[in-house]
């Protein structure tokens, strides 16, 4: 069954703060299945800060499959400005 949360997160695209998945940030995706999520600079880490972004590129391309796994019909968009 539906409920009244995944009939308006249908209608959402969200954004998050933030770099990691973490278990709120899980929860709130399952119950309102939002049209799509949006990830922006704050949640990848920039060339500006090499050995992290380095080290945490692998993270942040786990955490895309993630999303496109487990919400197939979420549009899912990286964008590179605040």
């Amino acid at each position: 069954m539906i409920s009244c949360a995944m009939d308006i997160g249908q209608l959402l695209i969200i954004g998050f703060d933030g770099t990691e998945m973490n278990p709120a940030l899980s929860s709130l995706l399952r119950r309102i299945q939002p049209a799509g999520v949006m990830l922006f600079a704050r949640n990848i880490v920039g060339a500006e800060h090499y050995p992290v972004s380095m080290r945490d590129y692998e993270l942040h391309m786990r955490m895309y499959k993630f999303l496109s796994a487990k919400y197939p019909n979420v549009k899912l968009s990286l964008h590179a400005t605040e």
